[in-house]
C-alpha cells in the first residue's frame, strides 16, 4: 500500500492525474516485496500478475482499477537509470543528471 495527496483548484476539483505506483522498481532492502534491482528480475517476479489500484477518500473508494503485468516483454521500453544502468524510481529536479536505459529499441529509434 502507498499513499499519495492530491491538491484540489479553488472550486474543490482534482485535475486528471497520474497515480503511479512503484511497482518493480527500487532497492529490495528498502523498497519492499515488489522491489528489483533489474528490468528482467522485476518481469520474472511479477509478470502475468494483476495489481489493484484503489483510490479512496476519507475511508470510501472512489476510484478503482486493475493493472495487469504483461507476461512477455515485448514493446519497446525506456526508463530512468543510475549510472550502472539500474532501474531508478525517479529523478530530483536540479540534483540529479537524466540518464536512461532502453530496451527494444529499434534502430535509431533516438
Amino acid at each position: 500500500m502507498f499513499d499519495i495527496s492530491l491538491v484540489a483548484d479553488r472550486f474543490g476539483g482534482i485535475g486528471p492525474s497520474v497515480v503511479w505506483p512503484d511497482i518493480g522498481a527500487g532497492v529490495p532492502e528498502k523498497g519492499g516485496p515488489y522491489a528489483f534491482e533489474t528490468e528482467e528480475k522485476a518481469h520474472e517476479a511479477l509478470r502475468g500478475r494483476t495489481f489493484t489500484i484503489e483510490i479512496a477518500y476519507r475511508e470510501r473508494t472512489v476510484r478503482k482499477s486493475e493493472v495487469r503485468m504483461a507476461k512477455t516483454l515485448t514493446r519497446a521500453r525506456l526508463h530512468p537509470a543510475t549510472e550502472a544502468g539500474a532501474l531508478r524510481r525517479g529523478l530530483l529536479l536540479g540534483e540529479d543528471g537524466l540518464r536512461v536505459r532502453g530496451r527494444r529499441l529499434a534502430a535509431a529509434a533516438l
